[in-house]
């Protein structure tokens, strides 16, 4: 909780300033601080102000999302609900519209009356309680196993709610392969083992990455589809299910395996498969050496340290940049960038002149400013003392100065630049701008990124932004502003990417689920895709399907393109993108 302290202090302090284009989220942010903190009347009253000083902000729909969380933990589910629904009608968000549907609804079967429901209804029409309540329905009945009653209730939903957010779920429901998923198609000429979490904790993701793995498998050739066989296991994010699992998979002869999601689950499965000689693709891990497990290992998303290295490349080779900082978290994402940027500078003759780090949920950067500034004045002080001596000798050699002549001079001419560098900083409040760096490299989380960038506007660090995935979200823009406008960076997906598979992966599950892809379910897609399309160059045994995935160069999927390492069977493309005006954008746009 001292982080949350610290936090709450921080967005206060920004409220305190005049209001500026980051007020409104400060003010959201100092809510969900004291959410998390268990104040909730605290919380109540930030979230309030959202609504009354900033109405029109974006911010506006989660305030009163907000509120319901806090009146759920005050005990009061009325209030609660009546909040959900006034978020759910408020927001165009639909990502936001089933949350507060589902959190309306699990009240609305579990804790109020019907005559409470009515009330409801009646007070927020666009809101229809009965889809709530009958999505309510559907969904305990799978999550309690009464999986025929499920699949009828999702038949039933959809008749009268064809239409509704959750449709998509409800298919999914009373498709065969979501709800028996040991089931297996023996007369497959292919059998791939799926490892993924579809119950627990990390249930959400496990549902981006089914979709993945659904749209993938729906988009394939009729004559390819029955030469496929899925296999699904639930790994729960538990290490020691996947090893069950993984063995299990294994005997049964499956072709390779697909996942797990997270690092922890694919360790395991990792050590498990390489020892049976099955290929294994992990679409989402980033930790380095991880294919160095085994040669039966491979790894679709893209390091850290692969983003440092190309970014680097990409500020020496294209922009010019010679001279730079860097600023990372001490944890592995902001360690390996750091590191695969910093060397990759000095293979292609660069300087990397400092190296700042800093903990997890830091809010304030001063001190790491601070240092980076020193470095730069002091750099900027050398170069200048240098040029004089240069001007000096040339002056010396004319007039026949002895070297006693050069001191005094030098120290003349330092002293006086001392003294109208001084008399200016006394008439300004600014400090001295530093302008040695050509480059500033910001390895941090989105959020970080949105608080690091202010701070070095503040500090006179005048430099070129650069960063890696973190960088790779419309907050970034939205909240940084003017302060990360410019700013190039590298990542390993880009929805907006005008290639033709791109467009057709995104378009297809647009349409199907009536919102954008993430990363998760672009990579699950592409894992199945690649898979296939390795089979179907011959790859028949798991030893051919080994190699043939080693092989993998410029396969263009719905992350973009792929292409594994000879050495690391990691992948090694990344999108280089930038801000401008206000907007995510490929470089070379």
């Amino acid at each position: 909780k001292g982080h949350f302290r610290r936090a709450r202090l921080t967005f206060q302090a920004v409220l305190n300033q005049p209001e500026h284009h980051r007020s409104a989220a400060a003010q959201f942010m100092l809510g969900k601080t004291y959410y998390k903190l268990g104040i909730y009347t605290r919380a109540i009253q930030a979230a309030s102000q959202v609504l009354s000083r900033y109405p029109k902000s974006g911010y506006a729909a989660y305030a009163v999302r907000l509120i319901g969380d806090c009146r759920l933990r005050q005990g009061k589910p009325y209030e609660a609900a009546r909040s959900y629904m006034q978020a759910w009608e408020q927001t165009t968000d639909l990502g936001l519209k089933r949350r507060t549907m589902e959190l309306a609804g699990a009240l609305l079967v579990a804790q109020l009356s019907p005559e409470e429901g009515e009330r409801l209804g009646r007070s927020f029409p666009q809101f229809n309680v009965d889809e709530a309540i009958g999505w309510q329905k559907v969904r305990h009945a799978l999550d309690s196993g009464q999986r025929e009653d499920a699949k009828r209730m999702a038949a039933d939903f959809l008749t009268k709610y064809p239409k509704s957010l959750f449709a998509s779920n409800a298919s999914e429901v009373m498709g065969e392969k979501t709800i028996y998923p040991h089931a297996k198609r023996p007369s497959a000429a292919m059998q791939i083992g799926v490892l993924y979490p579809f119950s627990g904790a990390d249930r959400a993701f496990g549902e981006a990455f089914q979709r993945g793995i659904d749209l993938a498998y729906e988009r394939l050739a009729p004559e390819v589809r029955q030469q496929v066989g899925l296999v699904f296991y639930d790994s729960k994010s538990d290490p020691i299910e996947v090893i069950k699992y993984t063995r299990r998979l294994a005997d049964e002869g499956v072709s390779v395996l697909i996942g797990p999601i997270f690092a922890s689950s694919a360790l395991a499965a990792a050590a498990v498969a390489d020892i049976r000689g099955v290929p294994l693709v992990v679409p989402m891990v980033t930790e380095d050496r991880f294919t160095a497990i085994g040669p039966y290992i491979f790894q679709l998303n893209v390091r850290p340290r692969t983003q440092g290295k190309r970014i680097a490349e990409y500020a020496v080779e294209h922009l010019g940049l010679k001279r730079f900082a860097t600023l990372a978290g001490l944890d592995p994402y902001g360690e390996q960038m750091a590191q695969g940027f910093a060397s990759e500078v000095v293979r292609l003759g660069g300087a990397v002149l400092t190296q700042e780090w800093y903990a997890p949920s830091t809010f304030d950067f001063r001190r790491q400013f601070e240092r980076i500034r020193e470095v730069g004045l002091q750099v900027a002080e050398e170069e200048r003392l240098a040029a004089i001596d240069d001007s000096l000798l040339t002056v010396a050699d004319s007039l026949g100065w002895t070297s006693g002549e050069l001191e005094e001079e030098k120290e003349r001419i330092v002293w006086n630049e001392a003294e109208t560098r001084k008399a200016h900083q006394d008439t300004t409040d600014e400090l001295e701008p530093v302008t040695v760096f050509d480059g500033v490299l910001i390895a941090g989380s989105s959020d970080e990124v949105v608080q690091i960038a202010p701070q070095l506007a503040f500090h006179r660090i005048e430099t070129q932004l650069l960063g890696g995935n973190g960088w790779n979200s419309e907050e970034v823009p939205r909240m940084g502003g003017r302060y990360v406008e410019g700013a190039v960076f590298a990542a390993a997906y880009f929805p907006q990417d005008t290639k033709p598979e791109v467009r057709r992966f995104v378009d297809a599950y647009r349409m199907k689920f009536g919102e954008d892809p993430g990363i998760v379910t672009a990579l699950a897609y592409d894992a199945l895709t690649l898979v296939v399309r390795t089979f179907q160059t011959g790859a028949g045994d798991r030893k051919s399907m080994r190699d043939g995935l080693a092989h993998t160069v410029g396969f263009e999927g719905a992350a973009g393109t792929i292409s594994f390492s000879e050495d690391g069977r990691t992948n090694e493309e990344v999108y280089l993108l930038r801000i401008k005006d206000g907007r995510i954008v490929e470089c070379n746009e």
